[in-house]
Order: structure tokens, then sequence, then C-alpha cells
């Protein structure tokens, strides 16, 4: 993952891209399932939760498009929202392929949090499901200057845990910036 601003600059943002990840991941010989989990959790941004209970059946393909339908925010009785991300986004081939493989009914996440953390931790001793979210949340800083498109995608109940994500990114400050260059 790139690196990004943050707004504590205490915390540490590591600088290594997915690829890379994944890379490790093969010389470590992890099984697909650990590559499409991270994939999934760097392309959408989802909660650990989230991912734990997402069944075969909540992914769809369609017009290009792989899209997670009806994911809950925080709690199960929460309303729905649909994440679509283009097929061609990078590294979405590895999760096409293991949900294409998946038997109906199967869970996406086939064995605990705490497995798919250890393994997380063995790739790199920083990296956690949080950190994917976090820095999916990011680059929709970067893309946006809407709030509530953020909190949208990353199914926030507040729109203040969005703004943050603006701030962190440093793109609402550098629109300012250009907006009182003078001239």
């Amino acid at each position: 993952m790139p690196a990004y601003k943050t707004a504590n600059p205490r915390k540490k943002i590591t600088s290594t891209t997915l690829g890379q990840y994944l890379k490790t991941c093969d010389l470590l010989e992890f099984k697909t399932w650990v590559k499409a989990c991270m994939v999934l959790l760097w392309a959408y941004g989802i909660r650990i939760g989230e991912l734990r209970r997402l069944r075969k059946e909540d992914l769809t393909l369609s017009d290009g498009y792989l899209i997670i339908e009806s994911i809950p925010l925080k709690n199960p009785s929460d309303p729905f929202r649909d994440l679509p991300l283009k097929t061609n986004t990078p590294h979405l081939t590895i999760l096409i392929k293991y949900w294409l493989m998946l038997p109906a009914g199967s869970k996406i996440l086939p064995h605990s949090e705490n497995t798919l953390r250890r393994r997380l931790k063995k790739i790199d001793p920083e990296l956690s499901p949080h950190v994917f979210r976090h820095w999916r949340g990011t680059r929709l800083g970067f893309a946006t200057e809407n709030p509530y498109k953020i909190m949208g995608w990353m199914g926030h109940s507040d729109i203040r845990t969005a703004v943050k994500y603006q701030h962190m990114s440093g793109a609402l400050a550098d629109k300012l910036g250009r907006e009182m260059e003078i001239k």
C-alpha cells in the first residue's frame, strides 16, 4: 500500500504495496483464501467482522463489476450497503478466482479472524485487517470532497469519522492551498 499522511505522526503507516504483500504470501506458501481475504479487505475496506459474515452468495459478478451485496453496517440489524468494484481493479482476479471455486453457501473467510490475523502478522508484524480499511478510507479521502460518499462506502454511522479520512489524506488541505494560490 502506498505511504499516506496520517493525523497522528506517531502512528506507523506502511508503504508496502498490496502486490508486495501478495508476493510474500507466495513465499510463505499461504493458501489462496489468505490472499483473497487480503484483496477483499484492501479493495473494499470492509471491517473484519463484515468479512467474517460474508458468504459466496453475498458476492455477485455483473456487467464487469464484482459487487458485495447487502453488507450490513457495524451490526447485522443496521441498514445494508452494496459495494461494486470494476473487475479490472488490481489484484481483484485473485478474489474472483477464489470466489468461483467456493461451493455454494461457503464462507469467504473459512477460518477464524485470529487465524487471518496471525497470517498477516507473519507477512508484516504491523499488518492487521484494519490497516487495509484505513488505507481504503484514506484513498477515498483523496478521491472525493464529499464526506457522505466516504461514509456510505465505509459504512460509518457518524460523518465525523468520514471527515477524519479526508484530513488524514491531506486532500482538503491540498485543495485549499490550490484555491488560495496567489496569482
